[in-house]
């Protein structure tokens, strides 16, 4: 499935290949014709028809002396389906912090620590709380309540280390559906209490060499008392693809890929 996901994300990674999608949605097309529209030899066109076509996001016939491509639905259907389940796993925590604070948890104090420099963004998440900007905190960076609502569906937290200061760590481990131990850490970038958190998120150990997303959380207190919360991923491509595989597998949802 890795290998499948690289070749998908690593030939929509060009723009020119790109371009060539969209130009292909009204109909298939020649090499040749579609060579027109670039400034670079045939050949050229030919690689990245080639890298494509490896990546089953297009189909190519041989008429007499010509080489037909069109688009072929079923790898697009692949990668909008991963990445849009990468992003319904994390509207799933935010809706499990919302549960867990609706059943009443208690407010505990809050740490504070100074200000640092902000993020950029990729994925985007929002969501509403009927609780004070405050108790939100508290529930979101306290291991007493992060414990009972945090974790992937069908999982079960085995421990739960947050320490909420920039260069802070934080660490959950938690155990999958089949039984596999997993490990989830980060380290603290920027901590503004009850406005802001900015911090790094990767699977394994936060010391060790492993590809990370950098989240950022604001906080926002809404006139009528409520909180809005907003949670933003930042990552490479890759980085959020294995992120997803890693919530799958943890889920006992990752299926094999068939042989061929």
């Amino acid at each position: 499935m890795v290998n499948k996901l690289d070749d998908i994300f690593g030939a929509l990674s060009d723009p020119t290949r790109r371009d060539m999608l969209q130009r292909l949605l009204a109909g298939e097309l020649s090499v040749n014709e579609l060579a027109k529209a670039y400034r670079m030899s045939l050949p050229a066109v030919s690689k990245h028809v080639k890298v494509l076509e490896a990546a089953r996001l297009i189909t190519k016939e041989r008429r007499g002396r010509q080489h037909f491509i069109r688009l072929a639905r079923g790898n697009f259907q692949t990668a909008t389906d991963h990445l849009l389940y990468y992003q319904t796993v994390l509207n799933k925590r935010l809706d499990a912090l919302d549960t867990y604070l609706q059943q009443g948890a208690r407010p505990m104090p809050a740490k504070t620590a100074p200000l640092k420099k902000a993020a950029l963004q990729t994925l985007t998440m929002t969501h509403i709380f009927n609780a004070p900007c405050e108790h939100v905190w508290d529930v979101y960076t306290n291991p007493k309540h992060v414990s009972a609502w945090w974790g992937p569906q069908g999982t079960t937290i085995l421990g739960c280390y947050n320490d909420v200061r920039v260069g802070g760590m934080w660490r959950f481990s938690f155990r999958g559906s089949e039984g596999q131990d997993y490990v989830v850490s980060g380290t603290y970038q920027e901590v503004v209490p009850q406005k802001r958190l900015v911090y790094t998120d990767g699977f394994g150990e936060a010391d060790s060499s492993r590809p990370e997303a950098l989240v950022t959380i604001t906080f926002e207190q809404l006139p009528d008392g409520r909180t809005k919360l907003t949670k933003t991923s930042t990552a490479t491509r890759s980085t959020h693809q294995l992120q997803a595989l890693w919530l799958k597998a943890a889920e006992g949802l990752l299926e094999e890929e068939p042989t061929q």
